[in-house]
């Protein structure tokens, strides 16, 4: 787990697991701020769990992400959007099924990759544009909040 402080942050740029970019907030200088206890549990039901991901169809092509650098890459960049990590409350039926079903167990900088049915997406027919796709996902736990 990384320390992370205020002053004498290092500022690098990484590739997490998972393959995701991530900031370096290691500490160069300077008091580090105490390790989360929570950092350890497993994401369960009730829990709010933010997660960056990357979501591809199965030949590559991103449909979305909230992460500014990887939308960039992809050419999918808005500045209207605020990319920053979703939150889901894990139980609410708030994202498709097999993203919520992923995130289960899963811990804070635990990183995963995800290939979802039709049936864990958004169904094998109907009226959804992405109905009857098969759809990958990189996620990447930042935080779960218990209630």
């Amino acid at each position: 787990m990384r320390k992370i402080a205020s002053p004498g942050l290092t500022g690098q740029t990484e590739t997490a697991r998972g393959g995701f970019s991530c900031e370096d907030k290691t500490v160069k200088d300077g008091p580090a701020v105490q390790a989360n206890p929570l950092s350890d549990i497993s994401a369960q039901n009730g829990d709010t769990v933010s997660v960056h991901y990357l979501g591809k169809f199965p030949g590559g092509k991103v449909f979305d992400t909230s992460m500014k650098a990887e939308a960039v890459k992809a050419g999918l960049f808005s500045p209207a959007r605020d990319y920053k990590p979703l939150q889901v409350v894990l139980g609410a039926h708030q994202v498709i099924s097999g993203f919520e079903e992923a995130l289960v167990g899963m811990k804070v900088n635990e990183s995963k990759e995800v290939m979802l049915p039709p049936e864990k997406a958004y169904g094998k027919s109907g009226r959804h544009p992405m109905a009857g796709k098969t759809l990958q996902f990189k996620l990447l736990v930042t935080s779960i909040k218990r209630p």
